[in-house]
This record gives C-alpha cells, structure tokens and sequence, in this order.
C-alpha cells in the first residue's frame, strides 16, 4: 500500500512538472508578441548582420512556429551594393531562441525569402558568397523567380527556384534547384579560400552536366 501512494505521489509530481514546463515554455515563446520589434531596429540589424538593405516595411508579424520568427510580407530589399535586387517577398527572420528578448538587438541563424522575384548581377554574383564568408548568417530563397542580369540587360531565368548561399568550413557555397525552360536545372558555385572558383550546371532532361 505504502508503494503505490508513493507511486501515486510520483506521477502527480511529473505531472506538475510537466505542466509547469509547458506554461514556462509558452510564455516565453510567447513574450515577443508583446514587444515592439521596431522597423528601424530591423533595417539596422540586417544591415549590419546580412548585408541586406530593405527599403521599407509595412508590418512585421511574431510567429512561434515552426521556430520563433519575425515575418515581413510584401518586402523589397536589396543585397550588398547593387548585387541583387529583391521585390514582392516574404521575408522571414529566424530568431536565436536563446536571445528572443533582446527586441533592441535582433539575434538571428538566417533569413528565408520566399516567393517573389530576385535580381542577381551575374558580374557580382561571387560578392553573395563574400557576404555569406563576412556575416556567416545562412541565406535561402524558396519558389522565387531569379532573374540574371549582365550589365543591365537579360540573360536568362530560373523559375520556381530554391536557392542558399552559405559557408561550409573553408568553402562559401551557392546552391540553386529551379526550373529553367520547363526543365530542372541544378546550379552549383563553389569559391574556396585560395579564391579558387568552380560552377557545375546539370540538366538532366537535356543531358547536360
């Protein structure tokens, strides 16, 4: 008898427990719906942290899932100087789970820019991946139409496309799947620290690698 009020006494304890974690939880997830994450404070932090100059933000959202987030709709930004151009995107905000309290000093692992349509200077194309070796946040398109452009004028077009730019030990890394002509194209450019640069193009339907 004595076993089982302990027994008893146990699974009420781990279910206070629990319910105390998950209140806990919640509201600190929760907490940044309140705070007042500033359009300038933003500007200001992707400036400084990814290279990314947004011309103006109507209204910024707090999101708890999947991760803890800051969403802006409708942006249009710029990366670097002159190497792409943005328009008509949403732009996520990946916090740091550990620092999601500082609204004055935004902490974030990267940004997610979905749909819409990007510009990219192919005479600068390397600069993404230099901004990627400096600021060391990952950044990822998803379904965008990236434009390439040479000198102000139209090369060519990849639709629907999911692209990263990232750093991978010594190695900054541009990744693109899309579609290019109704066909799937894969991109890959590499640069190594020696500057050492190298572009794979494979298009499986036109037997092109």
């Amino acid at each position: 008898m004595l076993n089982a009020k302990k027994l008893n006494y146990t699974l009420k304890d781990k279910k206070k427990f629990y319910f105390i974690f998950i209140f806990l939880f919640i509201t600190y997830f929760s907490i940044p719906k309140l705070l007042n994450f500033s359009s300038k404070s933003i500007k200001e932090n992707l400036k400084n942290g990814s290279n990314v100059h947004i011309s103006s933000i109507s209204k910024i959202e707090y999101k708890i899932f999947p991760t803890p987030r800051l969403s802006i709709l409708n942006s249009n930004f710029t990366i670097g100087e002159d190497i792409a151009d943005t328009n008509n995107s949403k732009l996520e905000i990946i916090l740091n789970i550990t620092k999601i309290l500082n609204f004055k000093k935004i902490e974030y692992k990267k940004l997610i820019i979905s749909g819409g349509s990007l510009i990219i200077n192919l005479d600068k194309v390397n600069q993404l991946l230099i901004s990627a070796d400096k600021n060391n946040k990952k950044l990822v398109f998803r379904k965008s139409n990236l434009i390439f452009s040479k000198k102000n004028n139209f090369s060519f077009e990849i639709n629907d496309a999911m692209m990263s730019v990232v750093k991978l030990g010594g190695k900054k890394e541009l990744d693109i799947n899309g579609n290019f002509l109704n066909n799937e194209i894969f991109v890959k450019f590499t640069s190594s620290l020696n500057n050492q640069n190298n572009l794979s193009v494979k298009i499986p339907e036109l037997d092109i690698e």
